[in-house]
Order: structure tokens, then C-alpha cells, then sequence
């Protein structure tokens, strides 16, 4: 069961329905512009269909003051090996650089390797190797590099490397 996790300005809950505030956020090509979401055109559909059939947990972030949506976590469960495979996209831009990505991610990593919460052995997360937003928060956040996927994207017609971390319990 996904749990709601808080943060001092955060409540990070789960994610049970598709708004069309997500769907702004998917098909804007700045917010996805590191994402392979930036290849698809999202519907309030595809959406809904991605949340209901999500295998792991997702989330979404909001601000305690404002009430407001301003993102969303996961963590894609591989059962078989005790992993997850995490990501966050923060789609409000007024939330960009101030810290908000880095506590809820500190926060449901947390959760997800504590013994009583999510109970995982590694959470593992890849980015863009021009990424630097997600750089700095992995570097934050205890991961460790573990390497590189050289060439592994296409960024503005040019081979952008996809860097691989990982964290263990």
C-alpha cells in the first residue's frame, strides 16, 4: 500500500487520479524536456490509464500552504529483485530550484528502503547526462553512480549519455 508521506512543506500522497493539470505539465516541452515523455502526446486517458495501471507507487506532491499539485513521484517495484526504479517530475515551474524535487525525493527514498516502510534493498534512477536539476538531487540524496549509458539519447539532434545511480538500504 502506498503511503502518504510528509514533508515540512510537502504532503507527498498517493496518485489515484489523472488531472488536467498532469496532462499541461506532460505536453509542455520545457517541463519534459529531460523526459522521454516529451515523445508522446497525453490525453486525460492516457493518464488515467498510466495511474490505474501503475505496478508500484506513485504520487503526487503538494505544497501544505497553497494546496497545491506541483508533481509527482514513483517507484516502478521489480518484485523479483527487491528494487525500485525511481523518478520525479516537479511540472509547476515556480517550483523549479527551490528545493521542493530534492524533499520529496528524500522522502520517498526514505520510505522506500526503511525496514518497517517500503522495505526495498536498492532504489536505482536515471538521468540525462545534461540533467542537472536531477545531477545535483541524486548527488543529494545518498545515490551513487554506478555508470553510464554513453549516446543513449537524442537531446535537441544531439547523443546525450544516460547516467545510471543506485542506492542501497
Amino acid at each position: 500500500m502506498t503511503p502518504t508521506i510528509s514533508t515540512p512543506r510537502m504532503i507527498v500522497k498517493p496518485l489515484v487520479n489523472a488531472t488536467p493539470r498532469q496532462v499541461r505539465w506532460l505536453n509542455t516541452s520545457e517541463i519534459v524536456k529531460h523526459s522521454e515523455q516529451r515523445h508522446v502526446k497525453h490525453t486525460m486517458e492516457t493518464q488515467m490509464s498510466y495511474v490505474t495501471t501503475f505496478e508500484g507507487h506513485l504520487w503526487g506532491i503538494r505544497d501544505i500552504d497553497k494546496d497545491v499539485h506541483i508533481g509527482n513521484v514513483s517507484a516502478a517495484i521489480d518484485k523479483n529483485n527487491n528494487v525500485a526504479d525511481v523518478g520525479i517530475l516537479i511540472g509547476e515551474c515556480d517550483y523549479w530550484g527551490k528545493g521542493y524535487g530534492q524533499e520529496a525525493w528524500i522522502a520517498v527514498c526514505s520510505w522506500l528502503l526503511d525496514r518497517e516502510g517500503g522495505r526495498l534493498r536498492k532504489i536505482e534512477a536515471g538521468c540525462m547526462a545534461n540533467n542537472v536539476a536531477m545531477l545535483r538531487i541524486l548527488a543529494a540524496s545518498g545515490f551513487t553512480y554506478e555508470g553510464e549509458r554513453l549516446n543513449h539519447f537524442l537531446f535537441g539532434g544531439q547523443p546525450v549519455g544516460m547516467k545510471l545511480f543506485g542506492r542501497f538500504r
